[in-house]
């Protein structure tokens, strides 16, 4: 990914300064803004100090209904629906020997399943896996699986496209549209193991990191280094940035530094067979070839797994 040198200007004023507004607690911008930072629990941006409201403790109901009432009606504006379809028969339902295969993959360590399975956990040790943030949608699968390297996360997905297991990825489930839970009993991959910077390089600007790294603790990273990552969400002390490039994320920062189609210098990704696509470079610009990376960003997990 490339990032930008930090400026050290206000964060929140760069990206408002577009809307020719001084006094920015007064608009509509910033009180959103303010009113989704306050409800993740993190502290407001410097240029909204002023507001003497606290939200996240007085009006926490408020916020959450106000950003459901949102998400439900931005649902509603696309024509789409939150009814549930039924599950598909195709796909096969889990098995014992199945989990075992899982557990001898990945060590039981990095496998969550209930005693159903042969795991130590109840169904309720598996909620917050399985149940969208707005709580609109809650699946009710069985077992979550945490690879730790591109590797786990090719003999998971192959072996399932073998089975015809069904399986949902998923990053830090801060989305509002429910894309990272299961809707019926598919199996989870968790990627939050996946959490290692690999390197960075301050002359040409460019970080190259697992999927599950949590956005607020790569930015701090590359901030020592005088750099800024060019995506800020609300959700960004828990949100990945496999996530973000899954959903082609947005932020606060968009205006200024576009979206991550720009940003994003190249994705290793696993494929629905198990295939890997090493597709990871740090040229700012390369004219050679297709430049497959742009197809995976925004595919929301679709096409492979972001790893």
């Amino acid at each position: 990914m490339f990032i930008y040198k930090n400026s050290n200007i206000n964060k929140l004023s760069a990206s408002c300064k577009v809307f020719g507004t001084k006094n920015l607690t007064n608009t509509l911008l910033a009180k959103n803004i303010y009113t989704r930072s306050a409800f993740w629990g993190q502290s407001p941006y410097p240029c909204l100090s002023t507001a003497k409201t606290n939200l996240n403790s007085k009006y926490p109901s408020v916020i959450k209904n106000y950003i459901k009432a949102s998400s439900l009606l931005y649902i509603q504006r696309l024509g789409m629906s939150t009814a549930i379809k039924p599950r598909n028969s195709r796909f096969k339902t889990l098995t014992k020997d199945d989990v075992d295969h899982f557990k001898s993959l990945l060590g039981e360590a990095s496998v969550l399943t209930t005693s159903e399975y042969g795991g130590i956990h109840t169904q309720e040790d598996l909620v917050k896996y399985n149940k969208a943030f707005l709580c609109e949608i809650e699946g009710y699968s069985k077992l979550v699986l945490f690879p730790s390297s591109t590797e786990d996360v090719s003999k998971i997905v192959k072996y399932c496209s073998d089975k015809m297991i069904a399986i949902v990825p998923q990053g830090g489930n801060t989305g509002l549209m429910a894309a990272g839970v299961p809707i019926h009993d598919e199996v989870v991959v968790n990627m939050s193991k996946m959490n290692k910077i690999r390197s960075i390089d301050e002359d040409s600007g460019a970080v190259v990191c697992d999927a599950g790294c949590i956005l607020e603790v790569l930015d701090n990273h590359v901030s020592e280094h005088g750099l800024m990552i060019p995506v800020d969400l609300g959700g960004k002390g828990s949100c990945h940035i496999g996530g973000n490039v899954s959903t082609n994320a947005g932020g606060i920062r968009y205006l200024r530094y576009g979206s991550l189609h720009g940003s994003v210098l190249g994705l290793e990704v696993v494929l629905p067979d198990g295939t890997i696509v090493n597709n990871l470079s740090t040229l700012r610009k390369d004219s050679t070839g297709y430049d497959i990376k742009q197809l995976f960003i925004g595919s929301e997990g679709t096409l492979g797994i972001v790893t």
